[in-house]
């Protein structure tokens, strides 16, 4: 699969189109931003939400398909789709999508600490964090918007908006969140998105990345994770943990192994579902034995997932003939 390269450019190779592109995604956010300070309250309303909520609740058919959207924002889903982004697709692009997920989803859980706005008052049973923003919400515009900006492609972008649109109507359909949290995922989404893409491009035009040695990309992947998990809510631990293995097995994997993705479809298949069933082997098999209620056993745990998915992995399908080695590509 053919990637553009990390860039300035986020739309077209056309000035002009990228310059309107660029002006009507800011001008929508700050309207957005606007709408959501000047009627903070009242989009923090519960009537707002309560016919949705109880429209869906009647209709099991409606629930189960808004519950489907939603889960192509949870973990699980992204921890799925990545892995097998990396294994069959492209390592690079998986990887860094990777990353914007996980700082991602700790800069939402930052900002759900700050605010501590509780969820609507429904009676049902709501995750364990507080409201604003919704994380759901914050994530798909990130990662599907990174994956956007990467590709370049009309197409793609359009799903990406067709996407993170359903998945914050369904947190509010659900019951989970307030048109303010949504909307406060929207935005603040943006604002990440906008910041991550700018300094990657950044980095890449300057040469940055290439002046970081081995040892020190090591050094980077173990003490970043360690010193957020440090400073941000215990309820990022596992992101941290997570981050940590997928970075250490990413810098090795690209010394020591540097496979290619590409296959025969049923290799792909193959992969997808050996890795899987190992990758939720480890994070839920492991559970009772490096519980996440304990910070350092719980950072372990994700760290060991990470770890297969970047490293691990790819070393047993090189290993066994699923995958070929870059070098060895004709």
């Amino acid at each position: 699969m053919r990637v553009p390269t990390v860039s300035h450019t986020y739309f077209s190779e056309n000035r002009k189109t990228e310059f309107y592109w660029r002006l009507f995604c800011w001008l929508i956010m700050a309207a957005i931003a606007a709408i959501l300070i000047i009627y903070w309250e009242f989009l923090g309303l519960q009537k707002l939400i309560e016919p949705l909520f109880y429209f869906q609740a009647e209709r099991v058919s409606v629930e189960y398909l808004f519950r489907g959207i939603t889960f192509l924002g949870d973990d699980e889903f992204y921890m799925i789709f990545i892995s097998i982004l990396l294994w069959c697709v492209h390592k690079s692009l998986a990887f860094w999508t990777a990353v914007v997920l996980l700082l991602s989803a700790a800069y939402t859980f930052y900002f759900k600490d700050f605010f501590g706005i509780p969820r609507p008052d429904l009676g049902i049973e709501h995750p364990g964090n507080d409201a604003f923003p919704s994380g759901h919400t914050l994530t798909a515009l990130t990662v599907w918007g990174y994956l956007a900006v990467r590709l370049r492609s009309t197409a793609f972008w359009t799903w990406a908006v067709i996407i993170i649109v359903l998945i914050g109507f369904s947190r509010l359909i659900l019951g989970y969140h307030f048109v303010s949290d949504v909307l406060g995922g929207l935005v603040l989404g943006f604002i990440f998105l906008a910041l991550f893409v700018w300094l990657s491009a950044l980095f890449v035009e300057k040469g940055w990345v290439e002046k970081f040695t081995f040892p020190a990309l090591l050094i980077i992947s173990i003490v970043v994770p360690v010193i957020l998990t440090i400073l941000l809510p215990d309820d990022i631990t596992r992101l941290m943990g997570y981050l940590a293995g997928i970075s250490i097995g990413y810098v090795l994997e690209r010394k020591l192994i540097a496979f290619s993705p590409q296959g025969k479809w049923y290799q792909h298949i193959i992969k997808s579902l050996m890795g899987a069933v190992v990758l939720f082997g480890i994070v839920m098999g492991l559970s009772s034995f490096l519980p996440s209620d304990v910070i350092a056993l719980g950072f372990i745990r994700y760290a060991l997932a990470g770890f297969w998915v970047t490293f691990l992995a790819p070393l047993l399908f090189a290993s066994i003939g699923l995958a070929a080695r870059e070098n060895k590509q004709a």
